[in-house]
Parts: C-alpha cells; structure tokens; sequence
C-alpha cells in the first residue's frame, strides 16, 4: 500500500509532535547497541533517552518536511536532506551544553566520539548528494506490521522520483535485512574495538 493512500496512518510530523515522538522514540530504540553505548544502563536512563530524542526533534524542526509519523505516534523516520546530514560546528557547539544537561557529562563524551566515527564511516561510503535516513522508530508493539515501511516510502519515493540515492546505517544486526527489502544494499560491516559494530547502506533510485 503507498503511503500516499487516504488509508496509510503515516503523515508529516509537526512541531507539536515532538514530545510524542520523543517517548515512542525512546521505546523503540530501547535496546539499540548505539544507545546503549552512548547511555549505559542506570536509573536516569530512560529519561535521557527522551530528553535527547526531545532535543535532537527540536534542533532538527527546519528538517520537518522530511520528517513522517502517525497519527498515533507510534512511528517516526527522520530523514535529512540533501547536504544537510550535518549540523555545522557553530551549531554542534551551541547545542552540548543542552545535551550535556539531558545525558551528563559522559554521555556527551561518549557521543562525541562516535558520532565522529558515524560520520568518517558515512563519508567513506557516500560521496554524491543523498538523503540521510537519521532516524526509524516503531514502538515495540507496533512492529512487524508493515509500519516502518509505510514511514520511509515518502521519501523514498521522492529520492526515485528526484533520482537521488539514500543512505541509513544501523547498528543492529536484525535491521540489515529489512532494510534491503526495502532497496538498501549493504556497502561494510564497520567493526571496531570501542565501538558497536555498524552496517552502513545505500539506496540507488530506482
């Protein structure tokens, strides 16, 4: 079913979406290996997990038109565009403070460091204008029923019909393979001593 049907639950996200987004955001990605590694298990763990998830939304709200929920908020996919997979240095530097007070000193640390090698990973493999898949989330419940696909096919239709190529990285084994049902090819399995495994792929336009 295209998401474009008056029957797909999937829409634009607004503003007013975020706080929503945000809590099935930290549920879905409760188990995800980045995550973990960034904010390790303890009593304030689920706390920053929406609280960055509640920022990283607001910062990235020029970004909506390529940002798709639900009317129930059970899923968001978080896309940027073309030349806008990174924030630029000024803003990164305005925007620790913020995340320092949501996840602590040492998870903005730890971030730091492997959003340094996401992106060296990124651009090793992605050098042509492309849209970026940041984020898909589906709360656990809501899973498995066809939902993540419905949340990525905007864009991906928008990146077939622009003729533009996609790129997402995933650092759970179990994503690689939806994924490329959905047109992604896998480019490296990027493994290394202190950080989570990551896949990287790419989408073609078709």
């Amino acid at each position: 079913m295209s998401p474009s049907s008056s029957t797909s639950p999937v829409r634009r996200a607004v503003a007013a979406d975020i706080a929503g987004m945000s809590e099935s955001l930290r549920r879905a990605f409760g188990d995800d290996p980045f995550y973990d590694w960034v904010l390790p298990a303890g009593a304030h763990r689920e706390a920053a997990l929406r609280g960055f998830f509640r920022l990283l939304l607001t910062q990235l709200s020029d970004q909506l038109q390529e940002t798709y929920t639900t009317s129930g908020l059970a899923g968001s996919a978080v896309w940027l565009a073309p030349g806008k997979h990174q924030l630029s240095w000024w803003r990164q530097l305005r925007l620790v403070p913020s995340f320092t007070q949501v996840v602590g000193l040492g998870g903005i640390r730890r971030g730091l460091r492997i959003i340094s090698h996401m992106d060296a990973l990124h651009a090793s493999v992605m050098t042509a204008p492309h849209y970026t898949l940041s984020l898909l989330g589906v709360e656990p419940s809501a899973q498995r029923q066809g939902l993540g696909r419905q949340l990525l096919q905007p864009i991906l239709d928008r990146c077939d019909d622009e003729r533009i190529p996609a790129y997402v990285d995933t650092a759970k084994a179990d994503n690689v393979p939806f994924y490329e049902r959905v047109g992604f090819d896998l480019q490296t399995e990027a493994q290394h001593p202190e950080f989570p495994t990551f896949w990287c792929m790419t989408r073609t336009p078709r």
